[in-house]
């Protein structure tokens, strides 16, 4: 991939509707769902694009890892949690991850996920995506689809995210989003992102409502 083919469409921190903060709760439980399932206790790890921080502050029960952010201003740099970084340019110095994991972008996210893929000590990819994301047909299709269905890459595991989120970020009121999301993982096996087998359909409750 050629990553400064797709500067041109690098979000700015006012694109509200494409830079869109996890909460904490849901990043919690998107982790809590990796390491019975894929990555165990210990897992060097790297967040292309961590936002408001949600997911570094989740993965440190990992143990050791990185996260970047494009956006100098972002919650997650001017913390500490993360380094000014772009995600198409791969994993920072040093870095070598076994799981990259993010919520990307959405203008962003088939890119992202092919650069993720590319990175050779990577093992899980995992990421936060409009549960409409893998379906192969419509809008965008046809750029994802050998990533979801091959021969690029399949998806592993799709779990639907429950209740629906509130995104917060900038330029972006609170609010619940109209649209459901899940935590989509692809698993390397035997040096292969082509998971044998239909994709493993499972429910996320990220918070038990009174």
């Amino acid at each position: 991939m050629q990553p400064a083919l797709f500067a041109s469409l690098h979000p700015q921190a006012s694109a509200g509707s494409d830079v869109a903060y996890t909460p904490d709760e849901v990043a919690e439980a998107c982790v809590d769902y990796l390491i019975p399932n894929f990555v165990g206790v210990s897992c060097p790890w790297w967040d292309p694009c961590a936002g408001g921080g949600a997911f570094p502050r989740a993965l440190q029960r990992l143990g050791p890892g990185h996260a970047t952010e494009l956006d100098p201003h972002a919650e997650s740099v001017r913390s500490g949690l993360a380094t000014v970084g772009d995600a198409l340019q791969g994993p920072p110095p040093g870095c070598a991850p076994r799981l990259v994991t993010t919520n990307p972008p959405f203008s962003l996210a088939a890119q992202i996920l092919r650069m993720a893929l590319a990175v050779p000590t990577c093992e899980v990819v995992a990421l936060l995506l409009l549960q409409s994301w893998i379906v192969p047909d419509g809008q965008g299709g046809k750029f994802r689809r050998d990533l979801v269905w091959g021969p690029t890459a399949k998806i592993h595991t799709q779990a639907v995210l429950y209740p629906r989120i509130s995104f917060g970020g900038p330029g972006r009121e609170m609010g619940t989003d109209q649209r459901e999301y899940a935590w989509c993982i692809w698993a390397r096996s035997r040096g292969r992102w082509t998971f044998e087998g239909p994709a493993r359909l499972d429910r996320i409750v990220w918070r038990h409502e009174k």
